[in-house]
């Protein structure tokens, strides 16, 4: 048992034996992590606990977390050679994490691609790959997005253009 404090108050944490025997190592002073648990709150009393199932460090939640990773190319900045290096990249890290490879072409379409044969894995080694090989002539961004891929639009058979994304980092997890 401990607790958990922020600047509006304090929570008491509660972990059974079995989850503490698992992830108590990460129960540490100033630790950041992520919590998963259950809020308790017992008739007429004014506090509440946190019965906590899981504890998450805050490295692994991309990879966790994540439904895909998206990789942006601009071919304008970065080139056609630049697939090259991305596809031994990819090998390098095989996993579950679906891959999607965005193109954006110079004359101004997207294509979208979804590389059905590439699951990635997600860690930090992988990711500074990917930054590295496209920060070559342009800034590279990484955004963790943990919400769901958006299925609203189409793309069309052939290599057909996506609309135009709002999304404006080169590797995103989406």
């Amino acid at each position: 048992m401990w607790d958990l404090e922020d600047l509006d108050g304090i929570v008491r944490c509660i972990m059974w034996p079995e989850q503490f025997a698992e992830f108590g190592d990460l129960v540490k002073p100033d630790s950041i992590l992520a919590v998963r648990a259950v809020i308790d709150r017992r008739p007429g009393a004014e506090e509440i606990n946190l019965i906590v199932n899981e504890l998450i460090p805050l490295e692994e939640l991309s990879a966790r977390f994540s439904n895909a990773v998206l990789i942006r190319v601009r071919e304008d900045v970065h080139g056609s050679d630049i697939l090259t290096p991305l596809r031994e990249i990819v090998r390098g890290y095989p996993g579950n994490k679906p891959l999607r490879l965005r193109l954006d072409l110079a004359e101004g379409g997207n294509v979208m691609l979804d590389c059905a044969k590439s699951a990635v894995a997600i860690d930090r080694s992988c990711v500074a790959e990917w930054r590295s090989c496209l920060a070559r002539g342009a800034s590279a961004s990484w955004v963790v997005r943990r919400s769901r891929v958006r299925h609203n639009s189409r793309p069309i058979t052939g290599g057909g253009r996506w609309p135009e994304a709002e999304r404006t980092s080169d590797i995103s997890v989406c």
